[in-house]
């Protein structure tokens, strides 16, 4: 109810993949990740699921904004990193879930492109 200006897509490739987890938590990061898009000015949300060697990928892309040129070359999941009014709080939760909690990593696919040509849009990947 909160997201009506924002399209949501998944595909998870009918990849059957068990694992242990905290829905609650689980749930927190992923409503982080859409407010960060909604504040990037998206219009779609993607979640792409793929299992590759043995790992499973979950991608979570937008048509946002982008990365901030402030941003330079800190990593945007340390601790306090945000270029908007928020505690930058956000992205740093979600790596310290996914390497503490998941034993998994988090990357941000700096060559993405959302095919938009006025906004570059953002790609996060999870490997589990």
């Amino acid at each position: 109810d909160f997201y009506e200006d924002l399209k949501f897509h998944c595909e998870t490739n009918s990849i059957s993949y068990k694992l242990k987890f905290k829905p609650l938590e689980v749930s927190l990061l992923v409503d982080n990740l859409i407010s960060n898009s909604l504040n990037a000015d998206a219009k779609r949300f993607c979640i792409y699921v793929e299992e590759i060697s043995g790992h499973l990928y979950i991608s979570f892309m937008d048509d946002g904004v982008g990365w901030s040129e402030s941003l330079g070359q800190r990593d945007v999941f340390e601790k306090g990193v945000s270029t908007t009014s928020g505690s930058g709080l956000g992205l740093y939760n979600l790596k310290q879930y996914v390497q503490n909690e998941l034993h998994g990593q988090v990357f941000v696919d700096k060559s993405y492109s959302s095919g938009n040509k006025e906004k570059n849009g953002v790609k996060i990947q999870l490997v589990l």
